[in-house]
């Protein structure tokens, strides 16, 4: 399956969320399947985050916190849309959701889209 970078991290933490939920073994399977083949790609964009944060675009405050000055927030804004974009082949299982019955905020489905098909 086809999707960028930035609607792997969306979904990665949108499955975090939901993955709290109880369901039959199969759904269960196929969640964290997904979880574990999206986790990689996530793992390395939150690693390039912060290096930017580190590198080109923060000031580091106390006990060693970083963070993005308002004047700069742009700038950086603009690189992780770049890294976000970054286009991912992945064996991602879909769900049918006519098959289903999950609890799952509207926000939550609206970022999962790409997992969930009909019949």
């Amino acid at each position: 399956m086809k999707l960028t970078l930035e609607q792997a991290v969306l979904g990665y933490s949108a499955l975090q969320r939901i993955g709290n939920e109880k369901f039959p073994i199969k759904i269960s399977y196929e969640l964290q399947r997904n979880m574990r083949i999206l986790q990689p790609d996530v793992e390395h964009y939150e690693e390039k985050r912060i290096e930017l944060i580190k590198t080109s675009y923060g000031v580091q405050g106390e006990n060693d916190t970083w963070a993005v000055p308002p004047e700069k927030l742009e700038e950086f804004s603009k690189e992780l849309k770049v890294l976000g974009s970054i286009d991912l082949s992945l064996d991602i299982h879909t769900i049918n959701i006519d098959t289903i019955n999950i609890n799952i905020a509207p926000n939550d489905l609206f970022v999962l889209e790409w997992m969930f098909v009909t019949s």
